[in-house]
């Protein structure tokens, strides 16, 4: 995924290898099922003004050597900068599935769920996602690390596939 900011291209990448066995399908989906999900939607981790959630900052942490660029964005001023895009939550990392408690991570089609349907509180969403193209609102800000220093970018940007 690349975004477009004042007409420089910025790739946007990140996804370890899928590990399938790490994954209990659910409602017959299969691999690639969740392969074509994933890279339908655009990600955001959720997190708090002093930065994304645990997951988020062990995400970072996991490419920091490679000096990732970090965008930070009011959730409030996302979903107002793109009424027309019905955002998608999900409780846990999806692209990270993991034996836990010596069970596999379930993934199918209730892995995103719209707002009516997510039974958690706001405070369970790990990710928010979209399933299309998201205008980034003016106040976006970016950085080098989860806590900052942040710089606001001076214009929106889109994000383009």
């Amino acid at each position: 995924m690349n975004i477009l900011v004042k007409g420089v291209e910025i790739s946007l990448r990140d996804q370890a290898p899928l590990h399938e066995k790490n994954i209990a399908f659910e409602d017959r989906w299969q691999f690639g099922d969740l392969v074509e999900a994933l890279n339908g939607l655009v990600f955001f981790w959720t997190g708090k003004a002093s930065g994304p959630n645990p997951y988020g900052l062990r995400h970072f942490e996991r490419y920091a050597a490679e000096s990732p660029i970090l965008l930070r964005v009011d959730n409030s001023e996302l979903l107002a900068a793109n009424p027309e895009v019905t955002p998608l939550f999900c409780g846990f990392n999806s692209g990270s599935p993991r034996y836990s408690n010596g069970a596999a991570s379930p993934r199918g089609p209730r892995t995103f769920l719209d707002a009516r349907e997510f039974a958690g509180t706001p405070r369970k969403v790990v990710e928010l996602t979209f399933p299309s193209d998201v205008l980034l609102p003016p106040t976006t800000e970016y950085g080098h690390s989860p806590g900052g220093p942040w710089t606001e970018l001076s214009e929106a940007a889109v994000v383009v596939d």
